[in-house]
């Protein structure tokens, strides 16, 4: 599981290299309290763009390559027609003390060697693998009381940091 000793970060780490260029910019926005801030995709500028089109898609190391003078993030765009999944685990994680919670540690363990990171809010998990998206397409996108979340398509997953494992499991 991903934590705070892995200090790698998206900037850092090249598990995304073997990935399709389907990166994009994105910056955090400010939202109404108690609102989390908004992830809104942007180009370089920080002028907001659709994360859907394939035209401001780039390279992971374009990407991260990024002149960010705006605080300018990195994310992916999960699209039908590539194989990847991100298993989305929210408030799974104390950022104090780094610790998961025991459903998440179960969770984690479904996918041995899958790759893993700390997500933006320091307080949940992204598992990062392939699947046969087709097949899954009909199943329910959230679980868990909203606490996890099932992705393969029409989403743009801001990266986290403390990447670890294989991509391409």
């Amino acid at each position: 599981m991903p934590d705070r000793s892995s200090a790698a970060s998206a900037e850092s780490n090249h598990m995304f290299d073997s990935m399709p260029p389907q990166f994009i910019l994105w910056k955090s926005v400010p939202d109404m309290p108690p609102a989390k801030p908004r992830k809104v995709p942007c180009d370089a500028s920080g002028t907001p763009v659709d994360p859907h089109d394939p035209s401001r898609f780039m390279a992971y190391v374009d990407a991260r390559s990024a002149p960010s003078p705006r605080g300018l993030n990195v994310g992916f765009v999960l699209t039908k027609g590539d194989p990847y999944f991100v298993l989305d685990l929210d408030g799974v994680r104390d950022p104090s003390s780094g610790e998961y919670d025991n459903w998440s540690k179960q969770v984690a363990a479904l996918f041995p060697g899958a790759a893993m990171e700390i997500s933006v809010s320091e307080t949940g998990m992204h598992i990062w693998g392939r699947c046969d998206a087709e097949r899954l397409r009909i199943k329910k996108r959230k679980f868990a009381d909203n606490k996890g979340e099932f992705y393969t398509e029409g989403r743009f997953v801001a990266l986290g940091r403390g990447q670890m494992g294989n991509i391409e499991m």
